[in-house]
């Protein structure tokens, strides 16, 4: 038998964001079409904001050391540990994509890029 829960985040204006899974830190990402991301803790229910000032984000994704978000033309890059900005890796500086509408990473930490206007996905871009 399994059980469910279920949160009231009126506070972060949960209405047209982008929800992902950070296992490693017990905790779901949110990030609101508003341009801010928040930590809600799995365990103890709590909300963190994470950062802001971006635009809305389409997708998120994670190795075992950073957090991406998809947002606009950019992929960006927060430290798992304090969610700060990072530069991103030199394999990714080059990317000029159109409205970046995916972003994912596979098991060799690369990731890959959708790129909605140009219609193409973009990869593997070596992480480390």
């Amino acid at each position: 038998m399994s059980t469910y829960d279920s949160w009231n985040f009126q506070e972060i204006n949960p209405e047209g964001g982008v929800l992902a899974l950070d296992k490693e830190g017990n905790r779901l990402i949110y990030a609101a079409q508003l341009g801010t991301a928040y930590g809600i803790s799995l365990s103890a229910k709590k909300i963190q904001a994470l950062a802001s000032g971006f635009g809305a984000v389409h997708a998120i994704a994670k190795n075992s050391s950073q957090i991406l978000l998809a947002s606009g033309k950019k992929v960006l890059f927060y430290a798992r540990a304090d969610f700060q900005g990072e530069n991103p890796p030199a394999t990714m500086q080059s990317l000029t994509g159109g409205n970046i509408s995916g972003v994912a990473v596979d098991s060799s930490n690369s990731a890959w890029v959708a790129d909605f206007d140009n219609g193409i996905i973009e990869g593997p871009f070596p992480l480390s």
